[in-house]
């Protein structure tokens, strides 16, 4: 009796102990379940609420500009006359047979050569811009130079504007001895007239070889003029 007491003990012991070790495996898996869904959730909601990353724009240098050119008007209005009467004319120096030109005049009686024939009834006329180069023969210190406007340039403003003088003493390399910007400002629109213009003392040298390059013409895509000087002291 005792030992069937005894078994019936210890089979109920063992029941409690299985009944135990189901409940606490199942309530275990529930939690750890539970959490890992929930962290999952939170890891979601972290991912979805971050602000996205940026990649900053690359630093850019500004793009460098040439200065502007700064205006260079002519001197104030030199009386012309004052020129003839107290410098010397050595126009009589150009080698006419060296005379070249870059473009070509709209007619054959509106060629380059016409700038050295003394007579302002005649003029080069060419579309811009265009370059006249000579020699003289013999170098000579230049101090200041003229040309005159043709026949209609009252009608047109076919002047100059902008030009540069330049000379040398090999035909290969130049040096500037004039610049001229808004010549308007001084030259009118008349016609067969004389216009001078002084060479700065600091530009002044002996030089056999010359060039008279136009930028601009005042009116439009038209240069023109009549006659062209070259004066020393």
């Amino acid at each position: 009796m005792k030992r069937l007491l005894s078994l019936s003990l210890a089979l109920l012991v063992v029941a409690t102990l299985v009944a135990s070790c189901a409940k606490d495996n199942t309530g275990g898996g529930d939690t750890t379940a539970g959490d890992t869904s929930s962290a999952a959730a939170e890891t979601t909601v972290a991912d979805t609420t971050k602000a996205p990353e940026t990649t900053k724009a690359p630093e850019t240098t500004p793009k460098e500009t040439e200065p502007e050119t700064e205006p260079n008007p002519p001197e104030d209005l030199i009386d012309y006359e004052s020129i003839v009467n107290t410098k010397k004319d050595v126009t009589n120096l150009v080698d006419i047979e060296s005379l070249e030109w870059d473009v070509e005049g709209f007619n054959d009686q509106e060629q380059a050569p016409n700038l050295f024939d003394g007579d302002t009834a005649t003029k080069y006329c060419c579309p811009l811009p265009p370059i006249f180069s000579f020699k003289t023969t013999e170098p000579v210190k230049l101090t200041a130079y003229a040309h005159a406007t043709a026949n209609d340039n009252s009608q047109y403003g076919r002047a100059p504007e902008e030009w540069i003088f330049w000379a040398s003493n090999d035909g290969e390399n130049w040096v500037q001895l004039d610049y001229v910007q808004q010549a308007s400002q001084i030259i009118e629109r008349v016609d067969y007239t004389y216009y001078a213009f002084l060479i700065d003392e600091d530009k002044q040298g002996e030089y056999q070889y010359y060039k008279f390059e136009v930028i601009e013409a005042e009116g439009g895509t038209t240069f023109q003029m009549s006659e062209f000087q070259i004066f020393t002291d």
